[in-house]
């Protein structure tokens, strides 16, 4: 169960590090819609490890560091993915603003 629910999450960074790059080659906004897609629901079907089951008071305080620093990574990654999924793509053109409306 760990060793699949660790080789979705490296597949996850792997996906948003992808994105994330600027390429050469264009990539199409379909395929970009279809990996964030694909991202959220890896996202969401990964188990979270339980590190409050039983902790011993010896170890309370690295399960508390464990802890701060997943939920700190879930957030990063979460906020990564919806800038991901809320940029434009470079062919569309956004409409005039009336700063740029000659009069």
């Amino acid at each position: 169960m760990f060793d699949e629910a660790k080789k979705n999450w490296l597949y996850l960074h792997a996906m948003i590090d992808w994105l994330s790059m600027d390429s050469v080659t264009p990539k199409t906004e379909a395929t970009k819609e279809q990996t964030v897609e694909l991202l959220i629901a890896i996202s969401q079907s990964v188990p979270r490890m339980n590190l409050t089951s039983n902790p011993s008071p010896m170890n309370s305080t690295i399960v508390i560091m464990a802890r701060e620093k997943e939920n700190e990574d879930a957030e990063k990654y979460r906020s990564k993915l919806i800038s991901i999924s809320y940029t434009q793509s470079p062919d569309v053109q956004r409409p005039p603003s009336l700063e740029n409306c000659g009069s």
